[in-house]
């Protein structure tokens, strides 16, 4: 079930926290990567997830829905986590850290 930790979280921290898992399981080849995520270790900032390229999504409708895809969000959170939480290799800490990072943001 769901950690108690997370039910505290409004849900989209929730689903912010199951994307930013997600990435990780990418990173750490714990799950498949069918959308093609890349990763880039940059010193001093981690592992760094790369934003893909708008320019197969012309119309504003389109764009929209580039915004909210996986493959963009995923990305995007990753890069807004701390550098510390990016280079962790162990599963357990990561959820863990992970979790606290969470609930340490202001609910938008």
């Amino acid at each position: 079930g769901p950690s108690p930790a997370s039910v505290l979280m409004s849900l989209q921290r929730r689903r912010e926290r199951f994307i930013l898992l997600h990435m990780w399981k990418i990173l750490h080849l714990h799950t498949s990567n069918d959308i093609s995520v890349q990763f880039v270790p940059r010193p001093r900032f981690g592992n760094l997830a790369v934003i893909p390229s708008t320019h197969r999504y012309s119309s504003a409708a389109n764009q929209s829905l580039y915004d909210r895809s996986f493959a963009v969000m995923g990305p995007k959170l990753w890069n807004a986590m701390p550098y510390h939480l990016n280079t962790i290799s162990d599963r357990e800490h990561f959820k863990s850290q992970l979790t606290k990072f969470m609930l340490s943001l202001p609910d938008t």
